[in-house]
Formats: structure tokens, C-alpha cells, sequence
């Protein structure tokens, strides 16, 4: 009697499949001569067959544990079996061959294939994380159509340019391709302190608003998650602004007055308008003068 693990792939099952040395990777059977008990001394011996680019091969003792072996000499425990969520013949990565030895490797195989017998997928953590988003994505939502801006309108030009401009100088290269949730607090902190000692604080600081920024947009959204920038000690920062004292409003208008007669006109009088009207500095410079 053929068993349901070991009969022949399905139609729908092939397109999942590529058969190498006449075994499917997620399905099928392995030929007799590819198949041997494991010893670690035979296992370190073993190489890909010429004219292959990879090839498996098979345990006796435990007969759904395979070995994968390519033309470089990368070796890859394996286990096959059938998957009920799934529904066809899967193939689950156990662990690189020199990650892990032999007996360790038969311990996880049989704890996998207790895995499918309860009707549990050992890979859907890893399904799930292949859907999940990247950061990069993940900015580009909340860049061009975030969730808090919906109601209020589009942000301003010069705030889009700034997100962006700080992506791709801090964060593309860092952590533009990783998952949300592979982003732990841990690695925003050692971000943090990395760019403030190569950038500075500010910049240290305006990055992690950012990151923060990006992870509550993505929150909002449905993404299951936690905000991995909240709690993060930001640097100290020293004000950049404040307003003039009784004191020094007179030398400054004074001093104002000295620079459009000696200086220059256009600097000296946008300098009052902004003082007198409280506009801001952008649009003074936007004004028909």
C-alpha cells in the first residue's frame, strides 16, 4: 500500500516542485541509490553529483530526513512530509549542516513531523513573514498616504522632501529591506547612538521621530505589532530658538537699520517684516518684494 507521504506528486503539487535527481523538493520520492544511513564521517564526505547544481539525499534510519548539497559544498538539513494546511508534500528547512549535528537533526525532524501530524505548519511563522512588509514599504504608506494626515490633508512639500531625504541618507541602507517585525528595540537604540556619533544628535533624534513615526502609521493600519522606537532615551538638545528681551530688541532693530544702509536692503528689510508681522522665514522669501 502507498502511503499518503509517498505517492506520486499531483498536478498541483508539481507546480510547487523542481525535481532534482529525481526528487521533488516538496513532494515525490528519492531513488534507492540516494538513499543511505546518515554517519556525520559519510555526511562530510558528500558532494553534488556532476551536471547537477544540487541534489539530496535521503536517511534510512529516518526516512523523511534529507540532506540538500550543492555544487559549491553548501549543506542543508531538511525534512519532507505531508503538510494537512498546506495540502501537498512540504519540504521544511531544519538547519544548515554545520549549525548542527546529526542527532540533533534527527531530534528536530521527529519534533517536525509531530508538528504535522497535530495539523500545525512549521512554516507558517516564515509564510507570514514573507507577506509581512518592509520598512521601505512601510515609509512609502506613510510618506504619501498617512493615516493621522487623512482628515487633516496632505502634508507640506518641504516636510515630504525632508522624510525622505532622511530615509535614504539614515535608514534605506539599514533597515529599508528588513520586515517590521524583525525590528526590535535593541537595534533603533543602536541606531540611535550610531548616528549620533557619525551625524549628531539632532539627526539622531529627527531619525528615531521618524522611525516611530512610520511604525504608529503602520499600526494604524492593521499591522500587528509593537512600536519598537517608543521608549527609546533620546539625546539632550540644546534650543535653537528663542525671542529677543526688551533689552535687545532696540540694538537689533538698530543693527537692522545699519544693514540695509551699508549692507544689504533686501536682508535687513525681510528681517523687520518677520519681526514686526511674525511671519515665517519661508514666507517672507515667498513674497513679491
Amino acid at each position: 500500500m502507498i502511503s499518503r507521504n509517498d505517492r506520486e506528486p499531483t498536478e498541483n503539487q508539481n507546480r510547487h516542485s523542481i525535481p532534482v535527481l529525481g526528487l521533488y523538493l516538496h513532494g515525490g520520492t528519492t531513488p534507492m541509490e540516494h538513499t543511505f544511513k546518515f554517519t556525520h564521517k559519510r555526511l562530510e564526505e558528500l558532494t553534488c553529483p556532476e551536471g547537477k547544481s544540487r541534489a539530496c539525499f535521503q536517511d534510512s534510519a529516518l526516512p523523511k530526513l534529507l540532506i540538500q548539497v550543492t555544487t559549491k559544498g553548501a549543506k542543508s538539513y531538511y525534512y519532507r512530509g505531508w503538510n494537512r494546511v498546506t495540502e501537498y508534500t512540504d519540504r521544511i528547512h531544519i538547519a544548515k549542516f554545520d549549525q548542527i549535528d546529526l542527532e540533533s537533526a534527527r531530534k528536530r525532524a521527529r519534533e517536525i513531523a509531530a508538528q504535522l501530524a497535530q495539523g500545525i505548519d512549521p512554516n507558517a511563522e516564515k509564510r507570514a513573514l514573507k507577506q509581512e512588509i518592509s520598512f521601505s514599504e512601510a515609509f512609502e504608506l506613510f510618506l504619501y498616504d498617512p493615516i493621522k494626515r487623512r482628515k487633516k490633508g496632505p502634508r507640506r512639500e518641504r516636510t515630504t522632501k525632508e522624510y525622505q531625504a532622511q530615509y535614504e541618507r539614515y535608514l534605506a541602507r539599514r533597515i529599508g529591506a528588513r520586515k517590521l517585525s524583525t525590528l526590535e528595540t535593541p537595534a533603533i537604540d543602536e541606531l540611535h547612538l550610531e548616528i549620533g556619533e557619525h551625524n549628531g544628535t539632532y539627526a539622531a533624534n529627527r531619525t528615531v521621530a521618524l522611525i516611530s513615526g512610520v511604525f504608529n502609521d503602520a499600526i494604524r493600519r492593521g499591522w500587528k505589532g509593537h512600536n519598537p522606537a517608543q521608549g527609546i532615551e533620546r539625546f539632550p538638545e540644546k534650543r535653537r530658538k528663542r525671542f529677543l528681551t526688551e533689552d535687545e530688541i532696540g540694538p537689533f532693530i538698530k543693527s537692522c537699520e545699519i544693514e540695509r544702509q551699508e549692507g544689504s536692503r533686501t536682508v535687513a528689510e525681510a528681517t523687520l517684516l518677520a519681526l514686526f508681522t511674525g511671519l515665517r522665514r519661508e514666507n517672507v522669501c515667498a513674497a513679491a518684494w
